[in-house]
């Protein structure tokens, strides 16, 4: 089949390897002018490990990655409101800290050398759908070929759910995080730490490498000009105010043009696709980090409908299939996400107190820890 997709994320890139290797004929429209190896960390699962692995790319992203054991989140220096262990059931489990643009340029590769087509400076916002064709639309109003499939992995601002669902509805937080990449002075330790203080004020740090670390911050997406005016070295100091170990991650960041913000929302939509166009990834479900499953998620989404098209001659069956297989565990995520991220972000300050008494017990009660060890390495 010949297959368009827009948005070269990480759902993107993947399904167009897994689609070209697959023999399609694959073209991927890319708003980025020049697409690059652009974005700072995030987690990659046990369920997203085996994603890519069945890409056969996990073994370079593990290469360039940084093993992480545990998951430790503290509500004030030795105060733990939890710790999550990735091996504590399988001594072998870990996820892996990756720096999105080593991932991004893994991606590129295998699609270049797997013959995918990438158009640059293209931004698909719209499409003319019949019964036997597709032709996508770009933000003039320009058509660009005509495709058996269109798939929508454009994220979370998607332009082309509402084409799936017109009825759909983004709502964007008022909440988001700045990230950034640097040095840390000494190795690395094996897990993913966090502080949180109330529900106003959130850091941590993610291993990405040896010596390199992924640091965050939480603040609300109005206040991002007032702190760029209060000046780098002030968000330095907010910053190692709650986690001292920061310090030399951001001093070799070194200021706010390395840093990137980024967005919360969450959509309503009744439908994922239609008869020739699909939804996958952030386009197809958005919801807060607070989990750590976006990527993963889009690298489950993007491998399942590949292997949908192995099963299914007709886009529409695909679809369908495709949809059954995924649609409850990204259902259960998004409403987990939603639900979980008021008590570390949100205006509501009593939830703050609730979740500092909660999570210990929480993590005390062995079913109860387990469940969440389950969820976090992405296999709820």
């Amino acid at each position: 089949m010949r297959i368009a997709i827009a948005g070269f994320g990480i759902g993107g890139g993947a399904l167009a390897v897994a689609l070209a290797g697959d023999g399609h004929e694959v073209a991927v429209f890319e708003q980025a002018a020049s697409p690059g190896p652009v974005g700072a960390g995030f987690l990659l699962q046990p369920s997203g490990q085996d994603a890519l692995a069945s890409l056969g790319l996990l073994d370079r992203v593990a290469s360039e990655s940084w093993p992480i054991r545990a998951f430790h989140a503290e509500s004030a220096p030795g105060r733990s409101l939890t710790l999550l262990r990735y091996d504590r059931r399988d001594p072998d489990s870990f996820a892996l800290g990756v720096a999105r643009g080593r991932l991004f340029t893994t991606l590129m590769d295998a699609a270049t050398a797997g013959g995918v087509r990438v158009v640059t400076g293209v931004r698909i916002v719209d499409a003319r759908e019949t019964r036997d064709a597709v032709v996508p639309i770009d933000a003039l109003g320009m058509e660009h070929g005509t495709f058996d499939v269109l798939v929508g992995a454009d994220g979370m601002r998607s332009a082309l759910r509402r084409r799936v669902d017109p009825d759909s509805r983004l709502f964007l937080s008022p909440h988001a995080a700045l990230w950034g990449l640097g040095q840390y002075d000494r190795p690395c330790p094996e897990r993913l730490r966090q502080q949180a203080r109330g529900v106003g004020i959130l850091a941590g740090l993610l291993p990405v490498g040896e010596r390199e670390m992924a640091c965050f911050w939480g603040v609300r997406a109005a206040n991002v000009d007032a702190l760029e005016a209060e000046g780098f070295s002030a968000l330095v100091e907010r910053v190692v105010e709650v986690l001292p170990d920061a310090r030399c991650v951001l001093n070799d960041i070194g200021g706010f043009d390395r840093l990137l913000i980024a967005r919360y929302g969450h959509a309503t939509l009744s439908r994922r696709h239609t008869g020739r166009i699909v939804l996958i990834g952030d386009a197809a479900h958005p919801s807060p980090p607070h989990l750590g499953q976006g990527a993963n998620l889009a690298l489950l989404d993007a491998v399942a409908l590949a292997e949908a098209f192995r099963t299914e001659r007709e886009p529409a069956a695909a679809f369908r299939a495709w949809d059954r297989r995924r649609r409850w565990q990204n259902a259960r995520y998004a409403y987990l996400s939603r639900a979980l991220s008021p008590f570390f972000q949100s205006s509501h300050g009593w939830l703050g107190p609730a979740r500092d008494l909660g999570l210990p017990v929480m993590g005390r009660i062995p079913p109860v820890r387990a469940f969440m060890e389950y969820v976090l390495a992405g296999r709820g």
